[in-house]
């Protein structure tokens, strides 16, 4: 509507007074009616606002995880064992290790369950085990912390568990044949896979899956039957690298599919190693330790498991074989193991990026 206002016909003729005001009023009228109030009565409807693009993320998008660490230091802590020690069994309790078992410099298998708090170093003997065991491997199942296998004067097949504020572990099970020299992982979801080891004649090629200690599943065959491999689950696999196929050790890196048990050998180490531990730290599988051509070694080996093979990611203080391993609080701790003799030493590794 134009605001402007006509005065005159349009045969120039005037509009009489009374007319004309009349024509004023009704035209201010209809102005006031099409024009937007200066002050509505009512407030207006508040706009939708738009979300930040940090709203919008926060939201609706799953947030980038951090990437798995790459390089990582290794130092040796100023304190022992109580006594030396390989061969033992390391398992994280909160923020302290439980080490059970294991092979004392005499040669003689350890019942002693030690708690070892890993930023002081106080150790405190808290149990036993009811059979002496080392060369064994170990999960915690529930509330239970679980010792499967192992040997002592000869092969075992038992499967001993151990519940915080107990005199001494009981024996729960037994594996389906006897086991030692084998290792057990974890997949943080309850269950543990026990894989390789010897029954005192050849390597084991069975990979056992159980969630109590005292049933066991086939899951997987080994293309390489080891005893003394690696092994460390990692999101949907579960990896066994190197190990001792009874007459020689291997170069083998072997994936095991634990949702289809698909198992393959998906590359080889630069030099056969056995005798080795794996840990997982955020994401990220280390190698640590373990022997090549004869001798202790001091090399970490990470895993890519994109190309399911490992490159070198770090060098521990001292070469040791055989010890136990375990990981609180985002790092990882070498517990005892062999180099010239057996060990007392603790190695922590830690990421640096």
């Amino acid at each position: 509507m134009s605001n402007e206002i006509c005065l005159s016909c349009s045969t120039g003729s005037t509009l009489p007074r009374h007319r004309l005001a009349a024509l004023i009023l009704a035209v201010s009228v209809a102005l006031t009616a099409c024009s937007p109030p200066n002050a509505p009565t009512h407030p207006a409807a508040a706009s939708p606002a738009i979300p930040s693009r940090t709203a919008v993320a926060a939201a609706g998008q799953t947030p980038t995880p951090a990437a798995a660490p790459t390089h990582f230091t290794a130092t040796e802590l100023p304190w022992r064992l109580p006594n030396p020690l390989s061969r033992a069994v390391a398992l994280p309790e909160g923020t302290t290790l439980l080490l059970m078992g294991g092979l004392t410099p005499s040669g003689t298998s350890s019942a002693d369950i030690l708690r070892i708090n890993p930023s002081t170093g106080k150790s405190t003997r808290i149990a036993t085990l009811s059979q002496p065991v080392h060369d064994a491997g170990g999960a915690r199942l529930g509330s239970r912390y679980v010792v499967f296998g192992g040997g002592a004067e000869t092969v075992l097949g038992a499967v001993q568990a151990y519940t915080p504020g107990q005199a001494s572990s009981t024996i729960i099970g037994r594996l389906p044949r006897l086991r030692a020299d084998l290792t057990v992982a974890g997949n943080g979801t309850g269950t543990a896979y026990v894989v390789g080891g010897f029954d005192g004649a050849k390597p084991d090629s069975s990979v056992l899956a159980t969630t109590d200690g005292t049933a066991f599943k086939t899951i997987a065959t080994l293309p390489v039957p080891v005893r003394y491999g690696a092994a460390a689950a990692m999101g949907n696999y579960l990896w066994v690298i190197g190990g001792d196929r009874g007459t020689a050790p291997t170069t083998a890196i072997q994936r095991i599919s634990l949702a289809t048990g698909a198992a393959t050998v998906t590359a080889n180490l630069p030099a056969a190693l056995d005798h080795a531990v794996a840990v997982v730290i955020k994401g990220t599988m280390l190698v640590l330790g373990g022997i090549i051509n004869g001798h202790p070694s001091s090399i970490i080996w990470r895993l890519d498991p994109t190309t399911g093979t490992v490159v070198k990611a770090g060098t521990l203080p001292q070469a040791v074989s055989m010890p136990a391993a375990a990981v609180v609080s985002g790092a990882a701790y070498l517990l005892g193991g062999e180099s010239a003799t057996t060990l007392g030493t603790v190695i922590r590794i830690q990421p640096t990026n």
